[in-house]
């Protein structure tokens, strides 16, 4: 189901790290119960996230019913802070395939993530 994004990140020598675009993914799901049901990071509100984040008169919806959980900084390093990624899945009417497609190419793999779904 394309209905909750989980984004897991090993790097060598450190512990998994892993973020969900809604928690409600553990709570419905065995698979995000196993990857998500121990995380306990909270994630501040996220109206104010996507205010800081965007310039004034911009702010899009945000989807009420989205709480991010996890390691919201885990693609920092790759240019994606904490509250660009809560932001991008805070909007409403996002699903993960768009917030997939979003997040690679701001990470400059776009064009792999399209030869990849082409190839499915």
């Amino acid at each position: 189901d394309d209905v909750y994004l989980a984004i897991l990140r090993l790097d060598e020598g450190e512990d998994l790290r892993v973020f969900g675009s809604d928690s409600a993914f553990a709570e419905e799901s065995r698979l995000g119960a196993l990857l998500l049901g121990d995380v306990e990071t909270a994630v501040p509100d996220l109206d104010e996230v996507v205010a800081e984040t965007t310039e004034a008169g911009d702010t899009p919806p945000v989807d009420p019913d989205v709480e991010p959980i996890g390691d919201a900084d885990l693609l920092a390093d790759l240019g994606i802070p904490a509250p660009r990624l809560l932001a991008v899945c805070a909007r409403e009417g996002m699903l993960p395939a768009d917030l997939t497609a979003e997040l690679c190419a701001a990470i400059g793999a776009g064009d792999a993530i399209d030869q990849l779904r082409e190839s499915v």
